[in-house]
């Protein structure tokens, strides 16, 4: 154990041990990488051999928006509690970009659950890796095997404590090899493959430092200085040697093969399950359980392959022993040897070495050698067959195979040397050799049936996918969703919706429910319980062991509910593929429902409208007629006075009575321009194709008196045709052209333009004047009902011609507005939709 641990010990009795059970939560990001891929198999796998049940709460990492909205997923955080689990495991990459007082905070909100940290959460027992070992040998490699002197370092997170280990390990690595430290050497980084992209142009193009070798923190960070090192034409390892840090599954398969530190990433599972079951049972468990890491040599540092570094042949001391009584001397080295190159990719149980070394043994002591080499149809003897027995329980991957052919290399070594017999050394070697074969043709295999199970699973997400496609109600989604997981081997899933506004709601609604196949009746609406309890009580298992994994249904800001599924898949790429699926087709349900709620809304809000207008024109003829019959009897009983009275009254008596005249004749004014204002949009005509020439003839014949008084001169160009009320629009003119006339010097002939120009889908007119002009104060306020600028001694009207135009112009889809300086004359301008319009 590295010399700053120090030991806590922790004892806590928890309730939930009382069950016959236990049920533990997992805060992890799984499938988003071949570290949370390895870490979540592991958990997967030591589940059912603890005899725990285990929900996985499938977040991301806390406080970060690089990535747009995947920090959306970590609601499931606030979903965790006593409800269901008895203990936690805290995965510390979720905290790898804030402080540690920040994810103290975060872990102290889950207190007085027992609680296992893997990395470094702040204050909890964790379990860890070896990492400053791991860089050592790492760095001790390429010093002492390769020579370099010079060796870059990319950092990983300020904030990572295991990152922090891995730099102090690289410091204390050259110091005990009297190398100088040089920090133009060191740069930051945080995990990612861009980062290590950009240290590279960091340590050549603007440090223009000199390396022989890059040792990342990380293999994805190492995989981007691959690839710039590439991009410039350096090649690796010829001109630069590379090292990472994890062992991901890219890193055996890369090319060059990446030279690494392997992180027993699986049995950080399992170790950390035990240590929570452990604090579960009030036992004493330390600060920190240390697991060892391992040096993988491959192609990037300048070594061989390690298949090819496998083959070579090592001379042989020959010792007189015999070899059982050998075996029996060195037994326990020999074993301990093989596990430990093994690693975590042996059977979980120990035993299998003594059982290949046993098979072995009988092979060439009890065997008959009588086989000829290349006889193929020869069956395999104790030590093939216990080997194949051996890989297929351990499950070898491509990038486990080196282990396993260092594995035989271990017997080859230990065990060569006390063969005396020519025939049974060469029987010896033909075995190894087999064996060898067997380890590549297993990881092939294994390899190929993955493989097989992506193809097959990635067929059945792209046939959900299509379907939530063509699903578009919330009834269809779920119907989609319950025929096709089961194709995806989850028998047993469960969805819910948050019910309520805030997120996540304090009630949630179980929409559909499947247990191994069967599926449970909701009801119609769902059925009703508290979001933490995850599902319903009453359909949480009871008997049977369960491994859940629970994802976040969510689109961008939008959290719709939880996506509950019983661990099928080691792969976890398809829970999030899963999910984000169904949250995207939500999404669009979402949408389609809101877009016909707006058009039912809109269809509401026409018919109100058209109910309105109709009652707004009844109205404003009753109200018109209602007032101009009293008007006109007041008028013409003043009249009828004047006539039979005049000699009996007074001069100052007939100028009251004119006044009451005129104030009627205004009124009756007023009420016809009010009506006629009311009407635009009630009693408009359908529009149809207009000839704006032909209007403009029907307006100057309206204005004829006030055109031939004045002596005004109306020109105009070219004018379209238009789709539009063809009425209205003559009454546009009309009321724009006798603005013009009326707003004119006395002593100055009107002249006024009617021009038009097409735009961009519209016709621009525009009523060019040389009247007394707008100040500019008054642009919006001349369209506005009743805003009159002048007297009415100065000018007549009620302020309402302005007003008129403005709502004709909107009803065509359109706006007016108007450009002037006083004593300089106005320009008008409108538009009008262009509707399939031409100009003659």
């Amino acid at each position: 154990m590295p010399e700053q641990v120090k030991i806590r010990i922790t004892q806590v009795k928890h309730p939930g041990l009382q069950k016959s059970r236990p049920t533990i939560g997992l805060l992890s990001e799984i499938g988003g990488s071949s570290y949370h891929n390895a870490l979540w198999t592991g958990f997967a796998d030591a589940a059912p051999d603890l005899d725990v049940n285990l929900i996985c709460y499938v977040g991301g990492t806390i406080n970060v928006s690089t990535y747009g909205f995947d920090a959306q997923r970590n609601i499931l955080y606030h979903l965790v509690g006593a409800e269901r689990v008895d203990g936690l495991v805290i995965s510390g990459t979720i905290g790898n970009f804030i402080t540690t007082e920040e994810f103290r905070s975060f872990v102290n909100r889950y207190r007085p659950l027992p609680m296992v940290g893997i990395t470094h959460p702040p204050d909890l027992p964790c379990v860890v890796v070896d990492n400053q070992k791991g860089i050592r040998d790492l760095i001790a490699h390429f010093i002492e095997i390769h020579g370099y002197r010079r060796i870059a370092f990319i950092c990983g997170p300020e904030n990572n404590a295991e990152a922090g280990l891995r730099y102090r390990a690289y410091t204390e690595a050259l110091a005990e090899h009297d190398l100088p430290f040089d920090p133009e050497l060191v740069t930051p980084g945080d995990f990612t493959y861009e980062t290590g992209r950009e240290a590279i142009r960091l340590l050549l193009d603007e440090r223009k430092a000199k390396f022989e070798a890059v040792v990342a923190s990380n293999d994805w960070m190492a995989f981007g200085v691959l690839q710039a090192l590439e991009d410039r034409g350096i090649r690796v390892p010829n001109d630069v040697a590379l090292g990472g840090f994890d062992d991901t599954r890219e890193a055996a398969a890369s090319r060059p093969s990446l030279t690494t530190v392997r992180q027993p990433i699986h049995k950080l599972g399992q170790a950390s399950l035990e240590v929570l079951l452990k604090l579960l049972a009030g036992e004493q468990v330390p600060d920190q359980t240390v697991l060892p890491a391992k040096l993988m040599v491959r192609r990037s540092c300048g070594c061989s392959e390690p298949v090819v570094a496998h083959a070579t042949v090592a001379p042989l001391g020959r010792k007189s022993v015999p070899l059982p009584e050998a075996i029996v001397m060195h037994r326990e080295a020999i074993l301990s040897e093989m596990v430990h190159e093994a690693g975590e990719s042996a059977p979980s149980s120990p035993e299998w070495a003594g059982r290949l070394l046993d098979a072995f043994l009988e092979e060439i002591t009890f065997s008959s050698a009588a086989s000829e080499p290349g006889a193929g149809s020869t069956p395999p003897g104790p030590f093939l067959s216990a080997l194949d027995d051996i890989l297929h329980q351990a499950v070898v991957l491509i990038n486990q195979m080196d282990d396993w052919q260092e594995v035989l290399s271990v017997m080859r070594r230990h065990l060569l040397p006390y063969l005396t017999n020519v025939t049974t050394l060469a029987r010896v070697e033909d075995l190894f050799n087999q064996g060898c074969v067997m380890v590549g043709r297993i990881a092939q295999l294994n390899w190929a049936r993955q493989e097989v199970g992506r193809i097959r699973r990635a067929a059945a997400l792209s046939y959900l996918g299509g379907d939530l496609i063509a699903a578009v109600e919330t009834e269809q989604i779920l119907d989609v969703i319950g025929h096709n997981l089961p194709q995806l081997d989850f028998l047993t899933f469960y969805l819910s919706f948050y019910e309520g506004l805030e997120r996540p709601a304090e009630w949630s609604r179980l929409m559909l429910a499947y247990d191994m196949g069967e599926r449970a009746e909701v009801g119609a609406g769902g059925r009703r319980f508290p979001t933490r309890y995850l599902v319903p009580d009453e359909l949480c298992p009871r008997e049977r062991r369960y491994t859940w994994v629970v994802g976040s249904l969510n689109f961008r800001e939008n959290q719709f509910g939880c996506l509950i599924l019983e661990a099928g898949s080691r792969e976890g790429e398809i829970y999030g593929a899963l999910t984000r699926q169904i949250s995207g087709a939500l999404q669009d349900s979402l949408l389609l429902q809101k877009h016909r709620q707006a058009e039912e809304m809109l269809t509401r809000q026409a018919q109100e409208l058209t109910r309105s207008n109709a009652e707004l024109d009844q109205f404003a003829s009753v109200v018109s007629h209602d007032l101009q019959e009293p008007l006109r009897m007041v008028k013409s009983y003043l009249q009828l006075i004047e006539r039979r009275y005049k000699d009996w009254l007074d001069e100052e008596a007939d100028d009251f009575i004119n006044f009451a005249v005129e104030g009627a004749e205004r009124m009756q004014v007023l009420i016809n321009d009010l009506l006629e204002y009311s009407r635009v949009t009630t009693r408009g005509k359908p529009f149809a194709p207009t000839n704006c020439v032909t209007v403009l003839d029907h307006a100057l014949a309206n204005l004829k008196v006030a055109l031939e008084e004045s002596g005004a001169v109306v020109t105009h160009d070219d004018l379209p045709t238009v789709m539009a009320d063809e009425t209205q629009l003559a009454q546009l003119l009309q009321n724009l052209i006798g603005n013009a006339i009326k707003f004119c010097q006395k002593t100055t002939r009107p002249g006024i333009h009617i021009g038009a120009e097409h735009t961009t889908g519209k016709w621009l007119f525009s009523v060019r004047d040389n009247g007394i002009g707008i100040a500019p104060e008054y642009f919006e306020r001349i369209f506005m009902i009743f805003k009159r600028l002048h007297s009415r001694e100065e000018y007549e009207g009620t302020g309402i011609g302005l007003a008129v135009c403005k709502k004709i112009v909107e009803r065509h889809g359109g706006r007016i507005w108007v450009k002037s300086e006083v004593g300089q004359g106005s320009t008008f301008y409108f538009t009008i939709l262009d509707k399939g319009s031409k100009t003659l």
